[in-house]
Order: structure tokens, then sequence, then C-alpha cells
């Protein structure tokens, strides 16, 4: 009974999970925006020629130029992080005091398998190095995107998957086969593991 349990699990997996496995950041590291620089260079470039020419109608023209290109970046970087706003695009492994630890970056995926690597089993999330790695099952949950948004199913795990949505304090409990729509925000636990939404 429990090889066939695990087909039809496997199977579900298949149909779930990407190819693709996910980059893990461990550290992330603060870098100054290409934009910046690029701006920096140009400001440099107007002041230089302006010095050399002597030229005020060039460097009114210039100067115009430059501010004008500046403000609609910033428009745009706006307008770019208001249509952002609400979308997921990461997860991140929470510790005991919610501390971020690790960061998987999920925009570009579809469907992620959340659970350990093994020879026989490859995951999208790999679960595998945590405190509780025992209580995490090979295949423990599913993430799968459409054009609504993201949605988080438990495979028929071990020990089970919970969800605590964002500004609730309770966390309940999913059960195999149900499928619950995340926001950000929301903490997943697979087990006794935290994955924050974001």
């Amino acid at each position: 009974m429990r090889k066939i349990k695990e087909y039809f699990i496997m199977k579900k997996i298949e149909k779930y999970s990407s190819e693709n496995s996910i980059k893990i950041e461990n550290k992330t590291r603060k870098k100054i925006p290409k934009l910046l620089i690029t701006y920096i260079i140009l400001g440099i470039l107007i002041i230089g020629t302006n010095y050399k020419y002597q030229n005020k109608l060039y460097f009114t023209i210039s100067i115009s130029s430059y501010f004008g290109i500046l403000i609609l970046n910033l428009l745009i970087i706006k307008i770019q992080k208001v249509i952002n706003k609400g979308k997921i695009s990461k997860l991140y492994l929470l510790d005991e005091n919610d501390k971020k630890i690790k960061k998987w970056d999920i925009k570009k995926h579809n469907s992620l398998l959340i659970g350990k690597n093994t020879e026989d089993n490859q995951v999208d999330i790999d679960l595998s190095d945590v405190q509780y790695s025992l209580l995490v099952s090979r295949a423990h949950a599913v993430l799968n995107k459409n054009d609504s948004g993201w949605y988080f199913e438990d495979v028929g795990s071990s020990n089970g998957s919970g969800i605590k949505k964002n500004n609730e304090n309770e966390r309940f409990k999913i059960y195999p086969g149900e499928i619950h729509k995340l926001e950000q925000g929301d903490i997943l636990f697979i087990a006794n593991t935290k994955l924050l939404v974001k």
C-alpha cells in the first residue's frame, strides 16, 4: 500500500515540479546601483565638457537633459515598484527568532517542489540542512503559480504543513490536497521549519 501511495505522490510531484533548481543566496550583498554610477559619470562628463568649452548654452541644455533623464528614470523605477508590489518573488528560511537565514529567488519559476534532496529525488527548495530536517519529507509540498498568484499544497507529507497568514496570530494546518493562495508576509510551516513568503 505504501508503494502505491509513493507512486501517486511522485506522479503529482512530476506534474508540479520544475526542472531547474533554484539558486540559493545565503548572504545578500549591498551593491551600488548601476543606474547611480551611470548618472555620476554622466554628470562628471557634462561638467568636464562645460569646463573645457565654457559654452553657457551647451551647459544649460546638457544640465536640463541630464535632470530630465534622471527624473524620468526615477519615475520609471517608482512605477515598477508599484506594479510589483504584492507580487511574490522570494522565500526566506527563518530561524527560531524569525531571523532570515537563507533566501530563494522564485520569481522566474512556475512550480516548485519543497522537500529534501536525495539520490532519487531532486527538489527545488531543499530543506535537508535545516535544524528539523528529520521532520521534512523528501517530497513535502509544492508551490504553483498561475495568473492570479502563488498557491501552496501539501503532497502527503508525514509530519504535515501549515500556514500563518500575514497579520494573523494563529497558524492552521494544511491537509493533503488542499490548495491555499499565498500573499506576501505569509509564513509556511514545513513540519517545524518556517518559510517566509515575500
